[in-house]
């Protein structure tokens, strides 16, 4: 999603914003703080574009890495990062944003903001299609001895360098987690990149290696190893194999943690999906499935009910398109289904509040995007409606 700058100056207060300005060495005029809530993030933004190429540049640089860790995942991230330091903790719970938690942490504390940076990479990822679990022999103690890291990242290296060429150079870091598991951090240097950068007027062609990162969490007290890459099987068999030679000091033997899979060919049929009143849940329907013939030469076909309209689920179009009771969906394999949960109003309210959830064979989400509390709704109800794939469905 695009960077909102006054979105983001907007949920950060004056006490928080204007220390972190004057760090910078850019000092607002008492006149904009004055303003209210509404008028002064416009204000501020035209101060920011006014500054110079170098220090504009840095400061919304840093605005985009406060929202990157602006939400309940990221907050999680930074309370981690801080490790029980007593002060951090009650610093948090007096601001009122994340945004302002964010860049409290990062005037303050950049260190630890960066540490909440690299777990909430691997926090993030984890339950998409970036990450692969495992399991190996626990009790392995791992080197930082800089001979086996050097070992390590020269292995690393050669893999991208064997596959697309990249990775002429690597760096790791190392971060402990909660519990007793180990993270660390892999960044290659990719293959150079052109683009172009306006810069007062003027185009000029920049070369710069964008980085590609990747990251592995092993647990001594469990053996369980979790590997973060994109690219496929192959990148997460050479960070498993590396880390295994070169950082456990082991032959590689990994077992494949199997995850959890979605059952979407029970919305092949019409479902009348039952919301549970215990959550605030009003009403619960099918919008949107997306589906493919057994010949996936055959192409797709998408059913989709209007938009906020519970009456008409994509059943009742199949109804309406396919023959009575849609019969021909059972023909189809479900891929994608988005099942749509309303909420009762509530009291001062404008009108209910919907949630989407997004179900992508044979394990993709959005759970990892929605709030905590939306979250513990939406996995209770797909529990609850036989969308999780049995053993060996």
């Amino acid at each position: 999603m695009p960077l909102n700058l006054r979105q983001v100056l907007r949920q950060i207060p004056q006490r928080t914003l204007q220390p972190y300005f004057a760090g910078r060495g850019l000092i607002i005029d008492e006149d904009v703080w004055a303003l209210g809530v509404n008028k002064r993030p416009r204000r501020l933004l035209q101060c920011l574009l006014g500054l110079d190429r170098d220090s504009g540049r840095e400061v919304i640089a840093d605005l985009a890495r406060v929202q990157e860790l602006a939400g309940e995942r990221g907050f999680r991230a930074m309370v981690s990062a801080a490790d029980g330091e007593t002060g951090i903790i009650k610093t948090f719970a007096s601001l009122d944003t994340f945004q302002e938690r964010a860049l409290w942490l990062l005037h303050h504390h950049p260190q630890l903001f960066r540490n909440a940076e690299q777990l909430h990479f691997v926090d993030h990822r984890t339950e998409g299609q970036q990450g692969r679990h495992y399991r190996t022999d626990p009790g392995h103690d791992i080197s930082r001895e800089d001979a086996n890291i050097a070992r390590f990242e020269d292995a690393i290296c050669a893999y991208h360098q064997r596959d697309t060429g990249a990775g002429i150079s690597c760096a790791t870091e190392f971060l402990e987690r909660d519990g007793e598991a180990t993270q660390i951090s892999l960044y290659v240097e990719g293959l150079p990149n052109h683009r172009i950068e306006v810069v007062d007027g003027n185009f000029r062609h920049l070369i710069s290696a964008p980085t590609i990162a990747a990251a592995i969490v092993y647990d001594p007290a469990t053996g369980d190893t979790t590997t973060i890459g994109k690219g496929g099987w192959k990148v997460h068999e050479a960070l498993r194999e590396a880390f295994a030679r070169h950082l456990l000091g082991v032959e590689p033997k990994f077992d494949t943690v199997r995850q959890r899979s979605f059952a979407l060919h029970r919305l092949a049929r019409r479902q009348d999906l039952a919301p549970d009143p215990a959550f605030g849940v009003e009403v619960a329907w099918v919008r949107r499935l997306r589906l493919v013939a057994s010949d996936p030469d055959q192409g797709q076909m998408v059913l989709e009910s209007p938009r906020g309209d519970s009456s008409v689920t994509v059943y009742d179009l199949a109804d309406s398109w396919l023959g009575r009771g849609g019969r021909l969906l059972g023909s189809f394999e479900v891929i994608h289904a988005a099942i749509c949960l309303r909420f009762y109003k509530e009291p001062d309210a404008t009108r209910a509040r919907t949630i989407t959830i997004e179900l992508t064979r044979p394990n993709g989400s959005n759970l990892k995007n929605l709030s905590e509390r939306d979250r513990e709704v939406a996995e209770t109800h797909i529990a609850k409606w036989g969308l999780i794939a049995d053993a060996g469905e």
